[in-house]
């Protein structure tokens, strides 16, 4: 049995890991480039078609591999890292299995998508004194937090009514009625919380009532952030940060709004919402409409292309069919900085935006993107480099595409911008400060060279007296890179024509998104001070 963890340097912490698929690629991804001592990755799945669209290891080359596997693989192939990375392939549902994930490690994370495997892990880890990481989303929500040793914080408190090993299924192969509930009540919760369109919700609820499995859709942006949140809280958690997110703190996140929810209002619509469900669907969709303005979308289509069917019926149940289908017929513009490019640039791809033009400086970084991106085209995404400079980035607009300049100097951030304005598009804009996390959607017409300097003087003000470490910098910019796209696609899906702005703040976990409070601090009408923070880390009653 392992003693109470006592902080470590990053580069000492023997990870465990279980699960390498939509979330726990991710982690994998993130955990190796934070420079951890140790990684050991368990998944008992392989790779499918479906998986392209918003895992961080799928591609057409890898069908049928072993998850943990392929991803032990692609993480020893990069260099001038001193990790080392095991993996295995076995079901987490079996003691042995667990005991070997667990086993010597001072920090295990959970990216599993089934509630008795995670239980049965997240129970070992309390026996064992171990901490425990759950990081999870559904839709465009995402949540995560820590368990620790003693309670509150335990597992158990979390889930003092789930049974121990041995008790949950009355026949191998069946789900014991306990297990049914947790799914119905995974099914309530992705419709309360994930901001699915009304009809998606309706499909999953019929499905779970007629079949017993639940159906929910992600894409890669959610899965990334998600991701790269949970890591960085947990890691946090591990060298002892007082401000990282312990149970019965959890972050949520709606990456769709934007927002998040408080603790006791999760628990007490989740309440009204199963007490609907005994009535019938119509009554949970009732519940629902009288918390959001409805929303009305197509029926998702059916496509029979085996690479695509997941993205487009993802697509079109996160977004509304119109939506997705005006997406994949768009395209985007990006110039971004190289550690933030890998992470926006393969979400976008994945993603399945008709065309991608990427402004790069010399023919070898022209050549690194074209062989990275070239696995994931079949998605469908058209993928041109342009050369661009400070001086000259009109070319990188082709017909006048919405631009985005991620984490740019302010040379080049101001070149991009004027370039938009002249050509009457929609510019997004991402820096990032310390800590600190800005982004801004700039309709036509909302361009001016004033906004940069605002928001440089802002950023500093908020951020710049507290730098992150170096692994903490990696896990900033890789969310930063993410956050981008989600908040790219999530706009253009919708075709807004309104100003937006997205403050995070990743050392208090607050963020704001009140675009006109932060409009009144950028023209100096306000203070800093009075911007309206959101806490992301609620409290579970």
């Amino acid at each position: 049995m392992n003693e109470v963890m006592r902080p470590k340097a990053i580069g000492d912490l023997k990870v465990a890991l279980a699960g390498a698929g939509g979330v726990g690629g991710y982690c994998a991804r993130a955990l190796y480039s934070c420079g951890v001592r140790e990684l050991r990755i368990c998944d008992a799945d392989v790779f499918q078609p479906k998986n392209n669209a918003y895992q961080f290891f799928a591609s057409p080359r890898t069908l049928g591999c072993r998850k943990a596997e392929t991803a032990r693989r692609r993480l020893l192939q990069e260099n001038g890292r001193p990790t080392r990375v095991t993996s295995f392939y076995q079901d987490l549902m079996r003691p042995e299995a667990v005991s070997r994930l667990i086993e010597g490690a001072d920090l295990v994370i959970s990216a599993l998508d089934n509630f008795q495997a995670q239980a049965a892990v997240g129970r070992a880890c309390e026996e064992a004194r171990i901490p425990f990481a759950m990081i999870a989303c559904v839709g465009f929500c995402l949540q995560h937090t820590v368990y620790g040793p003693d309670p509150p914080h335990t597992y158990s408190s979390a889930w003092k009514h789930f049974p121990r090993r041995g008790e949950e299924s009355p026949r191998p192969g069946q789900k014991s009625p306990l297990d049914r509930m947790m799914q119905l009540q995974s099914v309530l919760y992705a419709a309360l919380l994930a901001g699915y369109p009304e009809r998606t919700i309706h499909g999953m609820l019929t499905h779970f009532r007629r079949t017993g499995i639940t159906r929910f859709y992600n894409l890669a942006g959610t899965n990334y952030a998600a991701a790269a949140l949970g890591v960085l809280n947990a890691l946090r958690h591990a060298v002892q940060d007082p401000a990282a997110v312990t149970f019965p703190r959890v972050t949520v996140l709606d990456l769709k709004r934007l927002t998040s929810f408080d603790g006791p209002r999760i628990v007490t619509r989740i309440g009204e919402l199963n007490r609907a469900w005994h009535r019938s669907d119509e009554a949970v969709l009732d519940c629902l409409r009288a918390w959001r303005p409805p929303q009305t979308e197509a029926r998702p289509p059916n496509p029979t292309d085996a690479d695509e069917s997941f993205l487009v019926e993802a697509g079109a149940a996160l977004f509304g069919r119109r939506g997705f289908e005006k997406f994949r017929a768009a395209g985007m513009a990006v110039w971004a900085d190289a550690p933030l490019a890998a992470d926006l640039l393969q979400s976008a791809v994945q993603s399945g935006i008709g065309t991608l033009r990427i402004g790069v400086s010399t023919a070898a970084e022209e050549a690194h993107w074209r062989r990275r991106l070239a696995e994931f085209t079949p998605t469908g995404t058209e993928v041109t480099c342009v050369r661009v400079n400070s001086r000259r980035c009109d070319d990188l607009l082709g017909d006048g595409l919405p631009a985005i300049a991620c984490n740019l100097p302010p040379p080049r951030t101001e070149a991009l911008r004027r370039a938009c304005a002249a050509r009457a598009t929609d510019f997004i804009r991402t820096a990032v400060r310390g800590w600190g996390l800005l982004l801004h959607h700039a309709p036509a017409g909302h361009c001016t060279e004033a906004d940069s300097r605002a928001e440089e003087v802002l950023l500093d003000r908020i951020f710049g007296a507290c730098q992150p470490a170096p692994w903490a910098q990696s896990l900033i910019e890789m969310l930063a890179g993410v956050m981008t796209w989600q908040f790219t696609q999530t706009g253009l899906c919708a075709d807004l024509a309104r100003e937006r702005f997205f403050l995070l703040d990743l050392y208090a976990m607050r963020a704001c998104a009140d675009t006109e409070a932060i409009k009144n601090v950028l023209s100096g009408n306000r203070s800093p001070a009075t911007i309206p923070w959101q806490t992301l880390p609620i409290r579970m009653p």
